[in-house]
């Protein structure tokens, strides 16, 4: 049988794909990444990667800035933002016990990116691209090592911490609690909800029951199981809100169970507290109430007014009180707690009047004070200051922008630049309200070869400074054409782990000189040498009108000169003839 063209291409490229691919047997993979640790801080950042006896020399990461030295991967290798450094609980070593010399640039985003790892011929090997897939101080961890990476499925949330050169926590073993959560423990009208909230392990379904007890231990609330469904991370409960007989002490005990996992921690699937339900005192009143005592008549737009209220708070489950200016809107709302049944008490509320001030908006409002389903109002005039209102306005709107504003680093430079050249770093800082001193290093580099002395300088910037600083960079003249990344790294004052900004620049082959060429004419003929010396003149340039890496092309350049300058001779001495 004799195969067509087109089969045959399709066969030749299908050979070339497959002989293209790594090794199928050299298998190596991202096993682990914590990329949101505890606090603010990228130094305890990681990433893990798993392999069988693989030379990994010359590979690199995409994502982070790393490339493996001459290396052969046995088990778990583990590279880390900040694997050592000076002081107490600052690096990878501190937060996890764990020793590695492996050290990568850059830091791991806690909004999800896409992580490459390729060999040294730039095939990739595997990849990840995560997203906000677990909690703070949680690594995610592959499930089946020899799976998809890029499958978000074969990813689970580790314990805290995660295991950084180490298996992945096992499948099965989970740790979930209970608690009951109040607003207050004395009350007439207790209420509260059930949160039951996951240590370890993935997703479960949980069940609890509930019941309330007397000082005498005797049950006088029971309430059926509930199960929360496929609880990922936290669920709480619905409120209750029993009606109990007041003057006594009991105890609200709710436990876990049933989970849909083994719970390795018994210890916290049970919780218990205690509430007191007062009685009124002997003439006291089960009727809340709310008084305005002393206010102002009349105030200005953007003012703080201090309203004097009396309050009584009584039989009753509610215990926020309000107080604002309402009108043709509503103003900035105060809001105060009383948590204390049973008793008068005389609270001063400030409220701010908000910056609305117009004509039309001068006039008369209503102040109101409202809680416990009750409230009490009063008439309060409203009116502009004496500035002008556009005034009011741009003062307001450039202090917002003032306090608002955020530190800022951005690189501005040339995009291309030549080996054996220089090129400016302009670095365009934005300081915020605080007063700062900045150390800053500046170099260029690609895959972890840098091609520039790292430059440093240091700075110190006033609350809302803006500052340009210029860095020159020499780049060296070994340094291969390709994409590099103009590299900054700002530390700030007390910190420990630098901001860092980029710039991409393409480096092109060094700049080659131009060919001396030195040509002598004579003739007689004084008019014909003033028009060849000005043609000669006119040949002269001021900018490179031909460029090679090729010796060969080079050498030829005074021939064609010579030989062009030749032939204008010429034709110049025939004419004049």
């Amino acid at each position: 049988m004799r195969l067509s063209v087109a089969a045959l291409i399709f066969i030749a490229v299908v050979v070339a794909i497959l002989f293209t691919l790594p090794d199928a047997d050299a298998r190596v993979v991202i096993s682990e990444l914590l990329y949101n640790p505890a606090g603010n801080d990228n130094d305890f950042e990681y990433v893990e990667i798993y392999g069988e006896n693989e030379t990994v020399t010359g590979w690199y990461f995409e994502g982070i800035d790393f490339v493996f030295p001459n290396l052969t991967i046995q088990g778990y290798a583990v590279i880390a933002n900040t694997p050592h450094e000076d002081g107490e609980f600052n690096d990878f070593f501190d937060a996890y016990g764990v020793n590695t010399s492996f050290e990568f640039d850059g830091s791991l985003k806690n909004t999800g990116e896409l992580i490459i790892l390729r060999n040294e011929k730039d095939e990739i090997i595997d990849s990840v691209n995560y997203g906000d897939w677990a909690p703070e101080n949680h690594s995610i961890e592959k499930v089946d090592l020899n799976g998809y990476s890029g499958n978000s499925n074969n990813w689970a949330e580790s314990i805290a911490g995660g295991t950084p050169g180490q298996p992945r926590a096992s499948l099965n073993d989970c740790d979930w609690e209970i608690r009951i959560k109040m607003n207050t423990t004395i009350t007439v009208n207790p209420t509260w909800q059930i949160v039951v909230e996951k240590v370890k392990g993935g997703r479960a379904n949980v069940s609890f029951v509930q019941y309330i007890e007397n000082a005498e231990g005797q049950i006088v609330k029971k309430y059926d199981e509930q199960l929360l469904d496929d609880v990922e991370r936290q669920r709480t409960s619905s409120r209750y809100s029993p009606d109990v007989p007041a003057g006594d002490a009991y105890f609200i005990r709710a436990g876990i169970s049933n989970v849909s996992c083994p719970d390795s921690n018994p210890l916290n699937n049970a919780a218990a507290t205690m509430i007191f339900v007062p009685s009124p005192e002997k003439g006291k009143s089960n009727e809340s109430a709310i008084k305005i005592v002393d206010a102002p008549a009349q105030a200005k737009f953007g003012e703080t007014i201090i309203v004097d209220v009396s309050v009584y708070r009584g039989d009753t489950a509610k215990y926020a009180i309000s107080a604002f200016v309402n009108g043709k809107k509503k103003m900035t709302e105060t809001k105060v707690h009383l948590r204390t049944s049973f008793v008068n008490v005389t609270i001063a509320i400030p409220i701010l009047i908000q910056e609305d001030c117009s004509k039309d908006n001068e006039g008369s409002y209503d102040l109101i004070v409202e809680g416990f389903g009750v409230a009490d109002t009063r008439q309060i005039m409203l009116e502009c200051e004496q500035k002008v209102i556009s005034e009011i306005i741009s003062e307001k709107k450039e202090q917002v922008e003032k306090n608002e504003r955020k530190f800022n680093v951005s690189i501005r430079a040339s995009e291309q630049a030549y080996a054996n050249s220089t090129i400016n770093m302009t670095l365009d800082i934005f300081n915020d309200k605080t007063s700062r001193k900045l150390s800053i290093e500046a170099y260029v580099s690609r895959s972890g070869s840098i091609i520039t002395e790292s430059k440093k300088k240091s700075v110190s910037l006033r609350a809302f400074e803006e500052e340009e600083i210029v860095i020159p960079l020499e780049i060296n003249a070994k340094a291969a054409p390709g994409m590099y990344k103009l590299r900054a790294h700002i530390l700030k004052e007390g910190r420990k782990t630098p901001m860092k900004v980029t710039k991409d620049i393409e480096i092109m082959g060094e700049i080659m000189e131009k060919p001396a060429v030195h040509v002598e004419i004579e003739t007689k003929n004084l008019s014909v040498q003033n028009e060849i010396t000005e043609a000669w003149q006119s040949l002269k340039f001021n900018e490179t009108v031909y460029e090679s890496v090729n010796e060969r092309a080079q050498q030829k350049v005074p021939l064609i000169l010579i030989s062009s300058l030749a032939l204008l001779t010429g034709i110049l001495v025939f004419k004049k003839v």
